[in-house]
């Protein structure tokens, strides 16, 4: 199974960080547009929260539902998804204190679609678009601090 992990520091303490990313709202806000739009959700993650996803990827419209499987305040959210286009897909996002902010690290546990997609969709497509898509969510959410 695939795996991608990226860490960097941001300038934006750990409570911060967290309160953004356990709100599906603000998240989506701080999404590359069309990448990932909030259909349904809580206003706050928690344990078994579910929400339900719309984005446009590889030309297509695609839907996930995701579940937070594990949540620790300021510390860790971690997400699953329950029915989407991936065979798999587990998103751990991890916070920790780091000289001049917080270390965020992202890491996705992956297999790609199968079927049609799946032969265009590859490990080295859905890498190289995580990594596109970081960059840009990372750079909206550092615009906010502007």
């Amino acid at each position: 199974m695939p795996t991608l992990e990226i860490s960097r520091v941001v300038p934006m303490s750990r409570p911060a960080l967290f309160d953004l990313f356990s709100s599906p709202a603000r998240l989506a806000e701080i999404s590359p547009p069309d990448a990932l739009v909030l259909e349904q959700g809580p206003e706050r993650l928690t344990l078994g929260a579910v929400c339900h996803w719309k984005g446009r990827r590889w030309g297509l419209t695609q839907r996930m539902t995701t579940e937070v499987t594990e949540i620790c305040d300021n510390e860790r959210i971690v997400q699953e998804q329950r029915r989407g286009p991936m065979r798999r897909w587990r998103h751990e996002l991890t916070l920790a204190d780091a000289p001049g902010g917080t270390l965020l690290t992202d890491h996705f546990d992956y297999d790609p679609p199968g079927g049609l997609l799946g032969l265009t969709v590859t490990a080295a497509v859905l890498e190289r678009d995580l990594r596109q898509l970081l960059e840009e969510r990372d750079r909206r959410m550092l615009a906010t601090l502007s």
